[in-house]
C-alpha cells in the first residue's frame, strides 16, 4: 500500500485530505506542522508528501529545504491558497506539483495518481 505524509495545521482539511486518500486506497500519516512533519517523513519514508505552506513552528517551504538538504528525494506536492506565482519556495523547485486551496477531491486523486498511479483494489481475505 502506498503511503503519503500529509503536512496540514488546518485540522478539518487534514482530516478531509485524508479521508479522500485513504478512501482511494491509500495510507496516510498526518502531520500537524514542519517540524513533525519532517520528523515524519524521515521515519515513515513515505512514497509521496502533501503539505501546507503556511504552517506554526515550521513552515512548509522550511521543512522542504531541510528535506531536501538532508537527500529525501519523496514528490512533494506543495498545497496553498496562494498562487504559485507567487510562492517563495518557488524558485527553488522543492515541490514537484501544486493544488491550489480550496481544491477538489478530483483534482488531489488525479495529482496523488500523476505520482503513484491507481492504488491496487482491495481484495478482501477469502477462505475456500
Amino acid at each position: 500500500m502506498k503511503k503519503i505524509l500529509v503536512v496540514e495545521d488546518e485540522i478539518v482539511v487534514a482530516m478531509g485530505v485524508e479521508m479522500v486518500l485513504e478512501g482511494e486506497g491509500y495510507a496516510v500519516v498526518l502531520a500537524t506542522d514542519g517540524r513533525e512533519g519532517q520528523a515524519l517523513a524521515e521515519q515513515e519514508k513515505p512514497d509521496l508528501i502533501i503539505t501546507d505552506l503556511m504552517m506554526p513552528r515550521m513552515d512548509g517551504a522550511a521543512m522542504l529545504a531541510r528535506l531536501r538538504a538532508a537527500g529525501v528525494t519523496t514528490p512533494v506536492v506543495l498545497m496553498t491558497w496562494i498562487p504559485e506565482n507567487r510562492v517563495p519556495c518557488n524558485q527553488h523547485r522543492l515541490h514537484d506539483a501544486f493544488l491550489v486551496k480550496p481544491f477538489s477531491d478530483l483534482e488531489l486523486i488525479a495529482v496523488v495518481q500523476r505520482f503513484l498511479g491507481a492504488p491496487a483494489p482491495f481484495t478482501p481475505f477469502h477462505r475456500e
